[in-house]
């Protein structure tokens, strides 16, 4: 916890290295937390402060965790699983999360991603577009990975054509562009006036490896760290199986592998560091469990 401590107090004094000191919506909502919940403490960071804040901390991520089940019941249900198919989904994720720990502490902004995203799964089902440009301003203040959001939505709404009308279509045939594209600017506006806002950071944050930043070295070295293959075999099981089923999905879950799980590893192993695999939870949650729901469902249905 004494690690944890240390980031949140760096993140919420705006002196954290980067990309840290821009991922601030998660520990600023824990510091009104704790602030609501503890009126009468002393704003400064002493070791009762910290005890107070350790408390704090673990039940804000307790409520993270029930946030991420609730959402991910609904967001199976929207893609049209049954009852009982929802709750093996949720047991599915809440297996995985026990894989996740690795390097992990309590990671607050990456939980609230995964709900964020979530979210705009749910969002997206419903067809209330537009109210993905208010989800991935949020999101924007969280993680880079809100970006993923409007391409979630364009992957989404191109799944509903076939691929010839989309060619022979007029141009007012391709309105439903324009809450990606607006999303995404809003993704740039807000992730560049945060910077403004906050100011340069001196430093950036060192790799797993040490003095290695993204890019192809630390893609290398990702690939050659064996803790990521067991993390990642741990995690998903026997989920990765379902690529070899991948003609028998829903289109929609097709185009979230093209469009949101192939680019987020990609960015992970270049960016990141891929052995801390709660890294891949959203992907995880987003296309491989109702991949495997759906293949489980269809089977039944045919049996």
């Amino acid at each position: 916890m004494t690690r944890d401590f240390r980031n949140h107090r760096s993140i919420v004094l705006g002196n954290a290295d980067a990309p840290y000191r821009y991922r601030v919506l998660s520990n600023w909502a824990l510091q009104v937390v704790f602030d609501f919940t503890n009126p009468a403490t002393p704003h400064y960071w002493t070791d009762e402060y910290r005890s107070l804040y350790e408390k704090t901390a673990l039940s804000f991520r307790v409520a993270q965790n029930f946030l991420i089940f609730l959402l991910a019941i609904k967001y199976f249900e929207t893609l049209g699983f049954s009852y009982s198919t929802r709750f093996v989904g949720v047991a599915l994720l809440s297996l995985s999360m026990g894989f996740a720990f690795y390097q992990s502490n309590l990671s607050f902004y990456t939980y609230t991603e995964i709900a964020l995203l979530l979210l705009s799964g749910i969002i997206i089902n419903l067809k209330k577009d537009w109210w993905i440009l208010f989800a991935t301003v949020i999101s924007a203040l969280n993680r880079e990975g809100a970006i993923f959001i409007p391409v979630m939505l364009f992957a989404a709404r191109l799944s509903e054509f076939e691929w010839s009308a989309i060619l022979k279509a007029k141009i007012s045939a391709y309105k439903w562009l324009v809450p990606p594209i607006l999303a995404t600017l809003l993704f740039l506006v807000f992730s560049v006036g945060i910077r403004y806002f906050l100011g340069q950071a001196s430093a950036y944050s060192e790799s797993r490896y040490g003095n290695v930043y993204p890019g192809i070295e630390l893609f290398y070295l990702n690939i050659m760290n064996r803790n990521t293959w067991i993390g990642l075999a741990q995690m998903y099981g026997v989920l990765f199986v379902t690529l070899i089923l991948v003609k028998y999905w829903t289109n929609i879950l097709k185009m979230y592998l093209l469009f949101l799980a192939i680019p987020w590893f990609l960015v992970v192993f270049i960016f990141g560091s891929a052995d801390e695999t709660r890294l891949f939870l959203v992907p995880l949650v987003i296309v491989f469990i109702p991949a495997a729901l759906h293949l489980t469902e269809s089977y039944r249905t045919l049996k």
